[in-house]
């Protein structure tokens, strides 16, 4: 199979499971890891790196009543970048938690299928914050290959709050 084919297939198959459900109501429910919760009470700027061993995310936010305002930058770690030739799919999210870690809306901040492991993305929004949330916390879900893109030399990895 050629690189076009699979990226294009790939797409067409995130847009069809994407379409299932709305963004904001993925995972709603579920529960992120505590220790990944920052707290958005309070008021100046504010700002810090989420880091794992997939991805690591620079964030800088504000939030002013019951908007926030958060821009960054996510990245692969350097083993992406080192050992795979192709990114196929990335998608970060930023999730609003509640006192308990429970997702209470999710939000898509970023989203590359250009192929380039190295390529960094960069994000900006002004969001909404829904009642009840007192923290955000960040995922991801993303696909590389060795080289050429062929099915047998792919990986994928997430960090997404899936119970």
């Amino acid at each position: 199979m050629n690189k076009n084919f699979y990226l294009g297939f790939t797409c067409l198959l995130m847009l069809v499971i994407a379409g299932c459900v709305a963004t904001s109501e993925m995972f709603v429910g579920n529960s992120v890891a505590p220790e990944r919760v920052v707290a958005i009470q309070g008021s100046g700027p504010n700002n810090g790196f989420d880091e794992d061993f997939d991805v690591s995310i620079r964030y800088d936010f504000t939030r002013v009543g019951d908007v926030l305002k958060i821009s960054g930058q996510v990245a692969l770690r350097e083993r992406y970048t080192q050992l795979y030739g192709t990114l196929t799919h990335l998608y970060t999210y930023l999730f609003f938690v509640d006192e308990s870690s429970r997702v209470l809306e999710t939000v898509a901040l970023a989203t590359a299928m250009t192929g380039d492991p190295a390529e960094r993305l960069n994000f900006s929004r002004s969001l909404n914050v829904p009642n009840g949330a007192v923290g955000i916390s960040f995922g991801y879900d993303g696909g590389v290959v060795e080289g050429e893109v062929r099915l047998s030399t792919s990986y994928t990895f997430y960090r997404l709050p899936l119970k």
